[in-house]
């Protein structure tokens, strides 16, 4: 969703939420302020959850551990390729030994790719800290993004209640819930 100002009809600032129909999208808008209230109650609550923050940092520990392990699992085999490369410039290995070599080698590869792809990006930002009110208040919209996405939660909007007007507030819309199992 992308965010933009406009005048309501009582000719008053507002910025909403749109979900373009150009980039995918469903075309629904939804008022910002309201959105943007739960989802500070919703950081705050977590970031304040000392159980949900060490489950979270033992999450991104293990997960850290295992892009290494990925990391060098590939590198090793990258290691093998190599020398299978040498012997056979310097003619110690037979051509068809090599081809099956290099065959077998280039499946482990692919895989062992497949899985550290599979673990994704390292999360932005490392851990979240304890947070007051005041100290969300002074953060950017990119650094509220950050901290939505350190905390592993995810905004849902959906479509309006039938019969409410487009501009009135319908917290039924908004869901923010999180990307893993955790305690909240």
């Amino acid at each position: 969703m992308t965010g933009h100002g406009h005048r309501n009809s009582k000719g008053e600032r507002v910025r909403d939420y749109y979900c373009s129909r150009s980039h995918g999208g469903c075309g629904t808008t939804v008022l910002a302020k309201p959105v943007e209230d739960e989802v500070r109650e919703r950081v705050l609550k977590d970031a304040n959850n000392p159980d949900l923050l060490a489950e979270l940092s033992a999450e991104a520990r293990a997960l850290s551990e295992a892009r290494m392990s990925a990391a060098a699992k590939v590198e090793r085999l990258d290691g093998m390729l190599a020398d299978l490369e040498v012997r056979l410039v310097e003619g110690t290995i037979r051509q068809h030994a090599y081809d099956k070599a290099k065959e077998a080698l280039d499946k482990r590869i692919a895989t062992a790719e497949a899985e550290a792809r599979q673990l994704g990006a390292a999360p932005r930002g490392g851990n979240v800290p304890a947070l007051s009110a005041e100290d969300y208040d002074s953060r950017t919209a990119a650094e509220t993004r950050v901290l939505v996405e350190q905390l592993r939660l995810q905004v849902l909007i959906f479509p309006k209640t039938p019969g409410l007007a487009r501009n009135q507030w319908d917290p039924g819309r908004v869901k923010i819930e999180p990307l893993l199992p955790a305690k909240r």
